[in-house]
């Protein structure tokens, strides 16, 4: 059996071939910023920075988008202003808010989930 950790990489792993698939480019993975904000990935595509949040669910009872509530919200709007701050070269985009459900082994992609 998988641990979540596992389970959360391959999620991640598939979500990032799907976007490059899409003619994406992964511009990073993981970004952090202090200890409550984490973008899984950052993607773009011409004009279109993409902050992606992944979810790897076993079950499709529980959707992924019942995940992202006004805390998570926050904590990806303020690690997002981070991340344009370090990469300056992006700031001058586009930027969504996107979010990628994996069911077993399925892709759902849910773009522009909040403004």
């Amino acid at each position: 059996m998988k641990t979540t950790i596992e389970t959360g990489k391959e999620g991640q792993f598939l979500a990032a071939k799907f976007l490059e698939s899409a003619g994406y480019s992964i511009v990073a993975e993981n970004f952090r910023h202090g200890m409550t904000g984490e973008i899984d990935i950052v993607a773009e595509k011409g004009a279109l920075c993409l902050f992606v949040e992944v979810k790897n669910r076993n079950n499709p009872l529980y959707g992924a988008e019942l995940s992202i509530n006004s805390n998570k919200i926050a904590h990806l709007k303020r690690t997002a202003i981070v991340f344009l701050m370090r990469h300056p070269e992006i700031a001058a985009t586009m930027c969504r808010f996107d979010l990628i459900s994996v069911v077993d082994g399925e892709i759902e992609w849910h773009q522009d989930i909040f403004r």
